[in-house]
């Protein structure tokens, strides 16, 4: 897929009143598997807004253009919850993220976005190499972000950090390879606000303006 206006591939679950499976159904049980996505215009090159238990295995995402990221999980759009188990296997970004005027912060090639509501369905995240990032590797933002697991990445050259944390919460990080990690390893802005990343120190930390 290359050249998309959007997201270049994207699960985006419609919601009922109660937050949770609207008439459709939520999507569920899917598996996004050994796609590449090019140059999308705008957006993401995968995206899971909302739903539960899908997987987004070895797929190739490169050169994301303006305002987000790479690979993206978020509670956003009025889409269900995300809830049950939602995997993200051995896939590989190249030069993702953008600067995102409208949030006035760039995007991580991984990043997760709690908006409409705390983001607490578990993620685990194994096996993935974050090549080559225009910004920082991996990127939590909103109200609060929780049981988010990743093992086993690799992160190959950022234009900034390796996480950069503008949210609540916490997450797990362990199995960690990285070099050429152009600034401050952590980026955590307003500091004030809690965040515990568990399994791998990651140090100095940096709250100000971005690079």
């Amino acid at each position: 897929m290359r050249n998309t206006g959007d997201d270049g591939i994207a699960l985006w679950s419609e919601a009922g009143a109660d937050g949770f499976d609207g008439e459709y159904g939520a999507d569920r049980q899917v598996t996004v598997e050994r796609n590449t996505v090019q140059l999308p215009m705008l957006a993401n090159g995968i995206a899971m807004y909302g739903g539960h238990d899908n997987t987004v295995r070895a797929n190739v995402v490169a050169d994301i253009q303006v305002e987000r990221g790479g690979i993206h999980v978020g509670n956003r759009f009025s889409a269900t919850l995300l809830r049950g188990v939602t995997r993200i296997e051995r896939n590989t970004t190249l030069r993702a993220g953008a600067d995102h005027p409208f949030l006035a912060t760039p995007i991580g090639a991984l990043w997760f976005y709690a908006k409409d509501a705390p983001l607490t369905g578990e993620v685990l995240v194994t096996g993935n190499d974050l090549l080559d990032s225009r910004y920082a590797a991996l990127q939590v933002l909103g109200s609060s972000v929780t049981n988010v697991t990743i093992t086993d990445l690799r992160v190959h050259t950022t234009g900034t950090h390796l996480l950069q944390i503008q949210s609540a919460g916490s997450l797990t990080l362990t199995g960690l390879t990285a070099d050429a990690v152009a600034a401050q390893p952590l980026f955590h802005c307003p500091d004030a606000v809690t965040f515990t990343v568990t399994g791998t120190p990651l140090t100095p930390t940096y709250c100000g303006p971005f690079l």
